[in-house]
């Protein structure tokens, strides 16, 4: 099969399950990023920032893109074009999210803060401090209410996302958050770090509804799936386990053997993207408890991905420096020629 032939094909293979609910057998497929997409380069003469943090808005024509140069970049899918630089943290920008109304942005900083900046004006709208530590992952509420941020100080915070104001702080297990995701439904909360344990909390009433003894060591990745049924985690024992997000019965344990899982993002409810520092980005199907495509062109740990199932386009950041992004039609064609599934560089004139 011809490298655009086995392009076409994933496009298709990826669209139709992020928008299927039937089980899917699709054969394995490795599949070479002929071009990539990357922040633009440090231009003080320090090389390219690495990629620790990417997002999508809810239209999916919009990334962010962040990592340790402080500065988090908006660019426009389509074109590449870079739209704004959002300047203002001191340190390591660890992670971003966009609001699910797509009029703001958030940014967590190893530099102890939470900004929440204006798309329209690119100013800084709250800048929530109010800790000691760094802040490693943040996510929104589905209707937007709260911003969720955790880091270093052993316990998630809720802040109100209008007035950056705190509302309540949701007591960990493990000081270290390294990771929390919120269920698409907005009804239950999960967070995880160090000791290898996934708290989830009911997420309407804050009550705390189980911890799952996920991992052995550090988890450094979860995920709901669309359905907000089953939640995805991975971390440094290498291991890749679902669970019963109602439950917390564990439903499978996918046959990575490879790096340690870096960062999870769904794909509709059967599919599973995940990234290692094994340089890898792999897609799963999770019906099957198949690997069903590599993703090769990283050169260094895969730290951040975004997708927007809609159109089936993934974006992932990297060590390497670069984010690169697969942009899969919402309709594919027969006629392969039609196809364009080869990404542009962001920051090429």
């Amino acid at each position: 099969m011809s490298t655009l032939v086995s392009r076409h094909f994933l496009g298709l293979a990826i669209f139709l399950a992020c928008s299927s609910t039937r089980p899917l057998e699709l054969p394995a497929v490795e599949i070479e990023c002929q071009r990539v997409l990357a922040p633009a380069a440090d231009l003080n003469g320090g090389g390219r920032p690495v990629v620790t943090a990417v997002a999508l808005n809810q239209a999916g024509d919009l990334a962010a893109v962040a990592g340790d140069d402080n500065c988090v970049r908006l660019w426009e899918v389509r074109t590449g074009k870079l739209v704004r630089e959002l300047r203002g943290h001191t340190d390591w920008v660890r992670a971003v999210a966009f609001s699910p109304a797509s009029n703001q942005v958030a940014s967590a900083s190893n530099d102890h803060s939470v900004r929440i900046w204006s798309l329209e004006s690119g100013d800084t709208i709250h800048l929530i401090g109010g800790t000691s530590h760094p802040i490693l992952c943040i996510a929104y509420w589905p209707n937007g209410e709260f911003l969720a941020a955790g880091g270093f100080e052993g316990e998630v915070r809720l802040f109100d996302a209008r007035s950056g104001s705190m509302v309540r702080a949701l007591l960990c297990p493990d000081p270290e958050v390294r990771t929390l995701d919120i269920s698409p439904d907005g009804r239950l909360l999960a967070a995880g770090g160090r000791n290898g344990l996934i708290r989830v909390w009911n997420a309407v009433t804050f009550e705390r509804s189980r911890d799952i003894a996920a991992h052995r060591i550090r988890v450094r990745a979860i995920a709901f799936s669309a359905d907000s049924r089953q939640l995805a985690s991975g971390g440094d024992d290498r291991q890749l386990r679902l669970w019963n997000a109602e439950t917390g019965e564990e439903t499978s344990n996918l046959a990575n053997r490879r790096g340690k899982i870096e960062t999870l993002v769904f794909c509709g409810d059967q599919l599973l993207v995940s990234g290692a520092t094994d340089n890898s980005l792999r897609l799963w199907n999770v019906v099957t408890k198949t690997e069903i495509v590599q993703f090769i062109g990283h050169t260094g740990s895969v730290t951040a991905l975004a997708v927007h199932p809609a159109t089936g386009l993934l974006l992932s950041g990297s060590y390497d420096t670069t984010a690169r992004t697969w942009n899969l039609p919402p309709a594919a064609k027969p006629e392969v020629t039609e196809i364009d599934s080869k990404p542009g560089l962001l920051g090429a004139p």
